[in-house]
């Protein structure tokens, strides 16, 4: 859209570039490290004062972390890795844009319980997980990957294709209850979006417990938290069958999201 605005004829990382150009920004922040190859860095440089990069997603063998001047992290873990590798990391969680509320049309809850979410080689953990819930409890799925899955698997029986941007915070808000799965790079911790996206929107999070959960959310009372898939549809079962219980741990959990877990906090 800008290289059509402006009449730029590039493509990919081009228009990236040509932006920095124009622009000369004191930073740019790289949501994307596997942007963020030599090459580009070294052309980005004598256009920018600060080159920032964010991570919560397995390292990129091409990726030149040390083309950065800063880096921050969503995963715990890797702070101190990428110190001990003579960068200055930091521990920055993810969060939730309340303004997105603002764009959806009030929902009714017609999905009991929804998974939105792809399966890639990180996820090797969760096709088993679906696989599995799928055929205790009823699920509403949306993702990428669901070529993985055999036709004759549980997991398909409610699927209903991909959902981005807005279509998947509004699935989100069509839910009553919501899983949280999260990737092996997470290892011992909670860290990825969708604690935020879920909690945001209103659905009861149901999510893999973590050691450092309970310091995002309170356990139980905002979120609910599984150590097996047994556990899971357990519980599931539970709050299926005592909705308004659901639905007081989802009021409190988007209530502390909207409080703690914004951009602007």
């Amino acid at each position: 859209r800008w290289a059509e605005e402006n009449r730029y004829l590039g493509a990919d990382s081009e228009i990236a570039l040509e932006q920095v150009r124009r622009l000369k920004p004191d930073v740019v922040y790289l949501q994307d490290l596997g942007m963020a190859a030599k090459p580009f860095l070294d052309l980005l440089r004598p256009h920018v004062k600060l080159i920032a990069g964010q991570i919560g997603s397995p390292v990129l063998s091409h990726t030149c972390f040390q083309g950065l001047d800063i880096l921050f992290t969503s995963c715990p873990h890797y702070v101190q890795r990428f110190r001990d590798a003579g960068l200055p990391a930091y521990y920055q969680p993810l969060g939730f844009e309340p303004r997105i509320l603002g764009r959806l049309k009030p929902q009714k809850r017609r999905y009991p319980v929804s998974f939105i979410g792809g399966i890639s080689p990180y996820h090797h953990e969760r096709k088993e997980f679906l696989e599995r819930i799928s055929s205790k409890i009823p699920l509403d799925y949306w993702g990428y990957g669901i070529d993985s899955f055999s036709e004759q698997s549980p997991v398909r029986r409610n699927y209903h294709g991909e959902a981005w941007g807005l279509a998947m915070f509004s699935r989100l808000c069509e839910s009553l209850i919501t899983i949280n799965h999260h990737a092996a790079v997470g290892e011992n911790y909670a860290s990825n979006m969708r604690l935020f996206e879920a909690t945001g929107c209103g659905a009861l999070l149901v999510t893999d417990y973590k050691d450092n959960l309970g310091d995002l959310f309170e356990i139980g009372e905002e979120v609910v938290a599984y150590r097996s898939p047994e556990e899971c549809a357990a519980l599931l079962s539970y709050f299926l069958g005592n909705p308004a219980h659901a639905e007081k741990i989802a009021r409190a959990g988007q209530g502390r999201t909207l409080r703690e877990h914004t951009y602007a906090r």
